[in-house]
């Protein structure tokens, strides 16, 4: 991502992953893992290296249950002091809604903690979040969606700067509409490639 007007704030990342998928019956067992090298302004900036276990269950053709842990060791090169290990559990709930449109809602609840590698206690934090979001067919071809999503962030120790501790609380509205290129544009993109 490059920013014209301010080019310290342009990032680059790279993200590998790899990972296997059982199945049997309604179950799905996934084991993901990942790897994410984060540059800002050129410079690295944060290493996160990690797994992600997931079950789903389908409950039936339109229902879809499941929960999924995760874990990540985080590591940034210049300033080791925000080193730290993060784990994350979480539940989902995800259903076809049956009306002509077909929506598709899909909710999350999660929970977790970051703990730095250091002893810097205004530095480790338990994690709180929700989020639900819709999808759903729209005229010509178009398909939109919506989310929102809340997360808390309550730190442990006082920031010696401030004289207080952080309570971080974020929210965020999404809205996206999108529509598959028309089979001939793709075919002259592919010819052109």
């Amino acid at each position: 991502r490059w920013n014209p007007s301010a080019h310290t704030l342009d990032t680059d990342s790279v993200d590998l992953a790899a990972g296997l998928n059982y199945r049997s019956a309604c179950h799905r067992l996934s084991m993901l893992a990942q790897y994410q090298h984060l540059r800002l302004d050129s410079a690295s900036f944060r290493d996160a290296a990690g797994a992600i276990a997931q079950w789903r269950c389908d409950i039936d053709a339109r229902t879809q249950a499941g929960g999924y842990l995760q874990y990540f060791d985080l590591r940034f090169p210049d300033q080791e002091v925000r080193d730290a290990r993060r784990a994350l559990f979480g539940a989902t709930l995800a259903r076809v809604l049956g009306f002509a449109s077909s929506p598709l809602f899909v909710g999350t609840a999660y929970a977790g903690d970051e703990v730095p590698k250091q002893d810097v206690p205004q530095l480790r934090h338990r994690i709180y979040g929700v989020r639900a979001a819709i999808s759903a067919d729209l005229p010509r071809g178009w398909r939109g969606s919506a989310s929102l999503s809340w997360e808390r962030r309550d730190y442990e120790g006082e920031e010696p700067l401030f004289g207080a501790t952080r309570l971080d609380k974020q929210t965020d509205l999404r809205l996206a509409a999108e529509r598959a290129i028309a089979p001939a544009v793709r075919r002259a993109l592919r010819t052109a490639a």
